[in-house]
């Protein structure tokens, strides 16, 4: 008998692999990705590249995702193989078997399972993660290592995690089937519905719930708050899906059952009345549908974002190939020695520079844009990331080699915003009438984390300025000296060097002074760092939401294609012609299946301001680029969606007409 068990176990896997061969492939998937993601997570070569600590920690949060959502899914998809195999379960009960024999089978079962996805995961996952790794070092622009290991620890925490997921499925199986009499095993599929009331009140929560989280998004305006905002926007944007598709689109049935017109066609009466019975139970599935392609629309979309719009980004963030940057001290002849010493040093040591300007630049930190300018705020606490720069009109003509005369009481604004403009600007109660908006500036903090952008004021007279706000600490007076590629400079050395190279030259400065050293380079590498490991992030995940939006998609079509199958053939007997027929099963799957792309557009519509004021904090700025990528990452999504929804709904319609 005992030879028996895994004979049964097998044979029962084969009968089912309809069922079970993209459950297999969708666990491998997991084990093969959360193995890649521990692996880089855990790489000797990815901790010495420039930022590899800052990538290190995303594929560590990276794998705390796969984790939960492996969890979940699994568990999704073995209650469903349950579901579809409670008359074979109950076969077997009929027929002598025990439950104690039964849970056997289901044991031999979930063994022979898992060593097959945990096998096959982990061979691939092995393979690949150098591949993964060469990848990352590509997209990053550093050396690469061919060095090629197995690591023990990662392998551990594969199985650890992973067997921990498979053995609770086994026990929640097994629960399930004890508590289960085997009547109801054997008409599991054959019990009666009960026609679903419309909760108008669940249905206008989740519209609620919806309309705060669109209006958060599309309101916020900081980007730091947007960042805090955006975990609870998508927390109620998930919870709101999950209320409308299942209460809401039972009240949305009963809407189409009201309008007669509508309601009594033969391409809309079946197609109503088989969606209003099922969005009870179905509507989740749909649910996790949209939330998941969503979740793939909006990584896609940022990961696109800030890779593709890089160069965009560096060039607005670091104008200039060098900038050294001192915080005036309160002693000016201190101030002096240490400007002349650095002017020195740009135009004399560094090897590129063909003009090094240097100028004194007043910067405000504290404060906010309002309609009519800048509104400084010496009392208040903390970097509000709205900067503005301010310059004299003598500096502006030095760097760009032009001759613009500025009167007292007017101003040039420089923007790397294209849509900011205005006719005069303020700040507290001083005014500049602007003569002209130029989509240039002239100076940087390496950083682009305000919705403006950079902003930079040229004046005719910084002294005004400087002689009303000198009695705060704030905005700090910083002298730069800039090189810009434009004037033919090339500059290829890294801060490091520079500060060696600088005390070399000034052997008596002790680093009591603010002065620091920007190249962008160096900054170059850091932007590749975070974009690169973000990228490869996303990518990871949007594989393993993608094909499990597929496996969902798939079994649903299954599922649903069982249960109308009896009831078409009914429908067929009474005189409804097979073109009838085909109608209304496209007219039923087009709203099942396409509802939740339509709905996954809207939230990444509603979701992008938000998305779009948090890529200004990893210095992606260029909001056009933003859009345009996001419109095509929909585009793509949307013909992949419909590739799969042709492929799954053939599996519909097969099992349909299986039995004509």
């Amino acid at each position: 008998m005992k030879a028996l068990y895994p004979q049964l176990a097998w044979n029962s896997i084969c009968k089912n692999s309809r069922y079970y061969v993209p459950y297999i492939i969708a666990g491998a998937m997991m084990v093969m990705m959360f193995y890649i993601m521990n692996y880089l997570n855990a790489s000797i070569y990815v901790a010495s590249l420039l930022g590899g600590s800052a990538m290190q920690m995303v594929f560590g949060l990276g794998l705390w995702v796969i984790t939960v959502f492996a969890f979940i899914y699994l568990f999704y998809t073995n209650s469903f193989l349950i579901r579809v195999r409670d008359r074979e379960l109950g076969l077997y009960s009929i027929l002598g078997m025990n439950r104690k024999n039964i849970l056997t089978i289901i044991a031999m079962e979930s063994i022979l399972v898992y060593g097959i996805v945990i096998a096959s995961g982990l061979f691939c996952g092995i393979g690949l993660s150098k591949v993964v790794e060469l990848c990352l070092a590509h997209l990053v622009e550093q050396p690469i290592s061919l060095a090629f290991t197995i690591d023990s620890q990662v392998l551990s925490n594969t199985l650890l995690v992973f067997t921990g997921i498979y053995g609770f499925l086994f026990l929640w199986s097994a629960l399930k089937i004890s508590t289960t009499k085997a009547l109801d095993l054997v008409h599991g599929g054959s019990l009666g519905e009960k026609q679903p009331k419309a909760n108008w009140l669940i249905a206008l929560v989740g519209l609620i719930l919806l309309g705060v989280a669109y209006y958060l998004a599309v309101t916020i305006e900081d980007p730091i708050v947007a960042m805090s905002m955006f975990f609870i926007a998508v927390i109620m944007v998930i919870i709101a899906t999950y209320l409308l598709f299942i209460a809401g689109s039972i009240v949305l049935c009963r809407i189409l059952q009201n309008n007669k017109n509508y309601y009594y066609h033969p391409n809309h009466y079946i197609s109503v009345s088989t969606m209003r019975f099922r969005m009870k139970r179905n509507g989740a599935g749909l649910a996790s549908i949209c939330i998941l392609m969503t979740m793939v629309l909006v990584m896609s979309t940022m990961s696109s974002s800030m890779y593709i719009g890089l160069e965009s980004s560096l060039e607005k963030a670091y104008p200039t190939e060098v900038m050294a940057d001192i915080s005036y001290t309160d002693d000016p002849d201190v101030n002096k020695d240490l400007k002349d010493a650095l002017d020195a040093f740009m135009n004399e040591k560094i090897t590129g520079i063909k003009d090094a300007h240097s100028f004194d630049v007043l910067q405000f930190m504290s404060g906010s844009y309002t309609q009519d300018g800048y509104m400084y705020d010496p009392v208040k606490d903390g970097w509000t990331y709205n900067e503005l720069y301010i310059i004299d009109v003598e500096d502006y003509n030095a760097i760009y080699g032009e001759s613009i005369t500025l009167k007292d009481g007017q101003g040039l604004l420089c923007t790397s915003d294209q849509s900011i403009a205005y006719d005069n600007f303020r700040i507290n109660d001083l005014s500049w009438e602007i003569i002209d908006t130029v989509n240039r500036v002239p100076v940087s903090n390496g950083a682009i984390i305000s919705p403006q952008g950079i902003v930079c004021l040229v004046v005719n007279d910084l002294n005004p300025l400087v002689e009303a706000y000198s009695s705060y600490r704030e905005p700090g007076y910083s002298l730069h000296f800039i090189s810009d590629v434009s004037h033919g400079g090339s500059v290829n050395v890294t801060t490091e060097d520079l500060f060696t190279m600088f005390r070399e030259y000034k052997p008596d400065y002790d680093g009591a002074f603010s002065l620091s050293f920007r190249t962008k380079s160096d900054a170059r590498a850091a932007y590749l760092q975070l974009y690169g490991g973000f990228l490869i992030v996303c990518v990871l995940l949007g594989i393993i939401f993608l094909v499990s939006t597929v496996m969902i998609i798939y079994y649903k079509q299954i599922s649903e294609g069982f249960e109308d199958q009896k009831r078409f053939e009914i429908l067929r007997k009474v005189g409804m012609t097979d073109q009838e027929i085909r109608k209304s099963i496209n007219s039923q799957v087009l709203v099942l299946f396409f509802t939740p792309l339509l709905a996954a557009g809207i939230h990444l519509c509603a979701s992008w301001p938000m998305i779009s004021k948090i890529l200004i904090l990893v210095g992606m700025s260029n909001r056009t680029l933003s859009l345009i990528v996001t419109a095509a990452v929909y585009l793509i999504f949307a013909v992949f969606y419909g590739i799969v929804y042709k492929l799954t709904s053939n599996t519909y319609f097969r099992i349909v007409y299986s039995g004509n």
